[in-house]
């Protein structure tokens, strides 16, 4: 993923994406905003009338390429993206947009040596994934980028790859002015299923717990819906976790769990199952 800072000179300026979110006649953002909420004012499209639109036209990229991320309009003008996840080191560039000149870039996966390294052996960490294909969100008066990252890789099998495997499937508080991490948290440790975080963080400003809070909040593709002080990372709300931050059981008793085969020995494979705890038998298998 490729940011820009500082566009003085370009045709969308600092203070048209600050105040994005009143302009009706453009989506300068992915998420519209720097707060990533999504509301539009537009409102030619209604209830009443939704039914009877039709599509005006078609635009079929060349290749075997695909556009999935939400398209930017600026002055009539729609961007759009695409990109790719396998076998690469995931990061974020920023560059000066008068210049084009790298101003920093921050990696997802840890080279040897730096924080996080410990959790990736051997050499897994080079093809270590943790892309960053989708957008974050900003927070112009604490300068911070939030940031989730995509799974490990290998995918599926974490056989290679033993260990936490920082800083995949988290959401990354960035220091926008010179890339470094100021904070991290990772929802899902060690992934086996494919639970990358490339959520859109949303930030909200709200009671939490009796007082204003600064929040970040993503509903995680683990199932859970997570709440942070977008401040400092502490976690306030989301999965059940341990003291030392890791998720802990769900099971309760009188109810069932399903469990699922992450494929760790057959990665070729594409099965996956689960069974009924009180039988044994396979209740649903997807291939």
């Amino acid at each position: 993923m490729v940011l820009t800072v500082a566009p003085v000179l370009a045709q969308v300026s600092s203070s048209r994406l600050a105040t994005n979110a009143t302009d009706a006649g453009n989506w300068l953002m992915y998420s519209g905003a720097y707060t990533s909420q999504r509301f539009s004012p537009l409102d030619q499209i209604s209830s009443t009338n939704v039914s009877r639109l039709k599509p005006l036209w078609v635009y079929q990229p060349p290749g075997v390429g695909s556009l999935e991320g939400t398209p930017v309009v600026a002055d009539g003008v729609m961007y759009g993206i695409s990109g790719g996840e396998a076998g690469i080191r995931g990061f974020l560039d920023a560059y000066d947009a008068r210049t084009g000149k790298q101003v920093w870039r921050l990696h997802t996966v840890p080279s040897p040596g730096e924080p996080g390294s410990e959790t990736w052996p051997g050499d897994s960490w080079v093809h270590g994934a943790g892309a960053t294909w989708l957008t974050g969100s900003y927070d112009p008066a604490l300068k911070l980028l939030y940031w989730g990252t995509g799974n490990p890789g290998p995918d599926w099998n974490g056989d290679a790859r033993k260990g936490d495997n920082l800083f995949t499937c988290s959401l990354l508080a960035i220091d926008v002015e010179t890339g470094k991490m100021r904070w991290h948290f990772q929802f899902t440790p060690h992934d086996v299923h494919d639970w990358d975080a490339n959520q859109i963080p949303v930030l909200v400003d709200a009671d939490f717990g009796g007082r204003p809070r600064s929040l970040v909040v993503m509903a995680n593709r683990n199932g859970f819906f997570y709440v942070l002080d977008r401040k400092t990372g502490d976690y306030l709300l989301g999965a059940p976790r341990s003291r030392r931050g890791r998720r802990a059981s769900t099971r309760r008793a009188g109810r069932f769990s399903f469990p699922t085969w992450s494929r760790r020995k057959r990665a070729r494979s594409s099965i996956r199952a689960c069974k009924d705890r009180r039988t044994g038998r396979a209740c649903r298998t997807v291939r």
